[in-house]
Order: structure tokens, then sequence, then C-alpha cells
């Protein structure tokens, strides 16, 4: 029986070390562990009886295969003194039909592994290797030589040999009829360029030459700094950021930027908020104004407020007029009365009529 009528559970398999074996079927898709997968094998693992259980891969030329798998074996690893890069692999069981009228099934467990020293081009598709024989045809098709070429991962890992010793290459010597229409939408798309509106918005910024800020929802600026590198964003002369997930004691640097002041409150995981400016913006100048939002203090007395995040700058820009900068994050869910009240709470010394009302500057 072949391994499509047993769902790719071979009949036997001897197991070497440090041989390649292939997966025979899907196993987590999503983690890499599909058919066709090729790994080294770097452990056997036996039951009490001496029977194998459990097969232990590695994929050196393609680590992101069974990720998940190894994280989640990694502490019975290091029991078993196993490879912290091993994967593994475990006994699988599937119903055979014996007859045509699968009236008579039998059960077959094993690892859906066989050893593989050769394999075709289209179950290489996805998989690559640090060095392939490929045996070139002239007959193959322009798509088929392009699978078999790309799996290894470096010139000097490449070795091509035929049949019958012709070292001619016929392959692009011609448009191939296969691929006509895909090079002629390629020629088309490389003359009818897309325009970004990047360079309008930097012309923007640059002939105005005001204060150009800009808004950004992180959602972790750790894993979103690099985000933060795009030119219309060097061009801006302030960031302001919600959702930075950062705590109070975390700074992270973003290219060409000071932090100026940043509040996340404490136990909770989302929200946070920042104001960062433009280290080489000489016009303006920051400073930190407050930091409120779970505590604040004034003339009603102390406010414990679960609404949001909220932080401000004061900025004075080259004619001497002052701007204040608040950067805001508010709770999902929260009521629209409460939200009001957190923020004229939080504003109200700002303004002229609430600084004169609370005797502050």
């Amino acid at each position: 029986m072949s391994l499509i009528d047993t769902n790719g559970l071979p009949y036997q398999t001897v197991y070497v070390r440090n041989i390649y074996y292939m997966i025979t079927t899907n196993i987590d898709v999503t983690d890499g562990l599909a058919n066709g997968a090729v790994g080294k094998l770097v452990h056997v693992e036996t039951n009490y009886e001496g029977l194998v259980k459990t097969i232990w891969l590695e994929f050196p030329d393609l680590p992101q295969i069974g990720k998940k798998f190894r994280r989640k074996a990694a502490g019975y690893a290091a029991e078993i003194n196993v490879s912290r890069m091993a994967v593994p692999i475990v006994l699988r069981s599937s119903n055979i039909p014996l007859n045509n009228n699968k009236t008579i099934f039998v059960k077959r467990t094993h690892v859906s592994l066989v050893c593989v020293c050769a394999t075709t081009i289209h179950k290489s598709q996805g998989n690559k290797y640090s060095e392939i024989v490929y045996e070139y045809d002239r007959r193959h098709s322009q798509s088929l030589l392009y699978v078999a070429l790309s799996r290894v991962t470096s010139i000097e890992g490449l070795y091509i040999t035929t049949k019958n010793n012709d070292k001619t290459f016929y392959h692009c010597r011609r448009r191939s009829s296969s691929t006509i229409d895909l090079q002629d939408e390629f020629k088309r798309l490389s003359l009818n360029k897309l325009q970004t509106i990047n360079g309008d918005l930097i012309n923007f910024i640059t002939n105005r030459q005001g204060l150009s800020i800009f808004t950004f929802n992180c959602q972790s600026l750790t894993a979103h700094a690099v985000d933060l590198q795009d030119s219309v964003i060097r061009n801006s002369n302030i960031l302001v950021l919600s959702e930075t997930w950062l705590g109070n004691e975390s700074d992270i640097s973003i290219p060409n930027f000071n932090c100026i002041v940043k509040y996340k409150r404490p136990n909770t995981r989302a929200g946070g908020v920042a104001i960062y400016q433009n280290s080489s913006n000489a016009v303006n100048i920051i400073t930190p104004s407050m930091e409120c939002s779970v505590s604040q203090s004034d003339i009603y007395g102390t406010i414990q407020s679960s609404v949001g995040d909220l932080c401000l700058a004061e900025c004075v820009i080259d004619n001497g007029q002052k701007i204040i900068i608040v950067a805001v994050y508010i709770t999902p869910n929260k009521k629209l009365d409460d939200i009001i009240e957190f923020l004229h709470r939080s504003l109200l010394p700002y303004t002229s009529r609430g600084s004169a009302l609370l005797n502050k500057n």
C-alpha cells in the first residue's frame, strides 16, 4: 500500500541519527510541520518496551519550522538532554480500509516520517536546503525550473547534473510562452510607478514652516518603534503616541527623537501615552508640563480614575506663542460622562478660566 492509502503512515522505517527524514502528512501547517518538510534526525525516544514513541528532528535550513512545538516541549527536551532546536514528531494512528467496500479496517500507528535521499521538485516546494543536486531536464517548464533552483540557500550549494551529460542550458534562450503575459505586465508596471503622498507631505511640512505633529497608535511601542522611521515622521516636529504599553520606568529609543514625557497607569497592560520631540528641532522648545491620570490634585481633592492615560507638554514656538500638546488614551467601553469628566478635570488647569479658578499659572 502507498503512503496515500495509509494517510502518510509508512509500514516500516529505519531510523538513523544525522540522516534526513521527510514528514509525510500535515501535522501542523501553521507551524511549518507540513507534508514534505525535511529535517535531520537527532534523537530517537523509545518507551519501556524499546518501541519508538517520538522522533526528534532539527530543521537547520528553516529554523522557523516547529517553533511552537519546540516552545511547548522545551522543558521536557532539556530534561532528556535533547537539543533545544529539536522538534518532537510523535506517533499517529490511522484506520486503513483493506477492501474496496471499506468493510474491513486495520489500525496503523506509526511516526509519519520516511527517509529521504531524494525528492520531487513539487514535493520540495516550501523547503530550503543548504545543498541540492538538481537533475536538469530541458523538458521542465520554466516555473518548475524556478522552483528547483530556488530551493537552495546559496549558489555555492547548487549542483546541476543531467542524465546524458548534456551541459547545455536550454532555458531562458527565448521568452517562454507560459510567462509572456506575466513579463509584459511587469514591464507595464515598471513604466507606471505608483505615486505616493510622502513627497507632497514633506513639501507641505517644509514650506509651511509651522509646527508639524504626527500621531500614532502604537499598540506596543517596543514592537513598532521600527515603524517610526518613515520619511514623513523624520520631518515632523512632534510625535504624539498612544497605546505605548510602556511602563513609566521603561525607555524606548526612536531615531532622531527625544522622549519629553510619558505616562501609563501601573498594573495595566494596555494604554500608555508619550510625547517625543525631533532632536534636530531648534525652533520649538518642549518642556514636560505634567503627568496625570490615576490621581491628580485640584481644588476638588484627589481623583482616582480608571478612564485612561494622559500626559501633557508645553510647546513655545518661534513667535512666542504657547501651545499645550496632550496625548490621551481612553480605556474602551467607558461611559461618555466619565470620559468627559476625566478630560475636564485633567485639562481644566490649562484653560484661562480654569487656571484663574485654581489660582495657577
